[in-house]
This record gives C-alpha cells, sequence and structure tokens, in this order.
C-alpha cells in the first residue's frame, strides 16, 4: 500500500515516508481518477475482443483488425488529452 502511494506521487518510498513522519503534504502527480477511468476502459476493450471471439455470429474473428481498431480507439483518447 505505501509502495502504490509513493509510485502514484512519483517519489521513492522512502522519500513518501520521511515527508508523512514530517507532516508534508504529498500530492499525486497525476489524477488517479483518470487513470482508473482508462483502466475501465482497457478493461472493456479486452471484453469485447473476448465478446467478439466467442459469438459466431461475428464471423470469424481476426486478430489484426481488432488490433488496427484498439489502436485507433488510443489515438482518438491521445487526441482528447
Amino acid at each position: 500500500m505505501i509502495v502504490r502511494k509513493a509510485q502514484m506521487c512519483c517519489v521513492t518510498t522512502s522519500e513518501y515516508m520521511r515527508r508523512c513522519s514530517l507532516g508534508k503534504r504529498v500530492e499525486a502527480k497525476f489524477d488517479v481518477h483518470a487513470i482508473l477511468e482508462l483502466r475501465q476502459i482497457s478493461l472493456n476493450i479486452g471484453l469485447l475482443r473476448d465478446a467478439m471471439r466467442e459469438r459466431p455470429d461475428f464471423g470469424d474473428f481476426d486478430e489484426e483488425i481488432f488490433r488496427l481498431l484498439a489502436t485507433e480507439c488510443i489515438r482518438a483518447i491521445q487526441r482528447l488529452i
């Protein structure tokens, strides 16, 4: 838990512990909620891939086409950032 919090603040574990023991404020260097949302998007893309593989009504599943579509989704997200 402590190591994870230190990583979120982009400091070493020892530096995080030092700041906490001195009562100094330690802030995350990125938006944790945004990272969690991006992780959820990644999970959803994986679930979509799995669903498309399992359903015969989608026809033959092509990994390369799906990879290209996922890459385009990532590029669209990057443009929004």
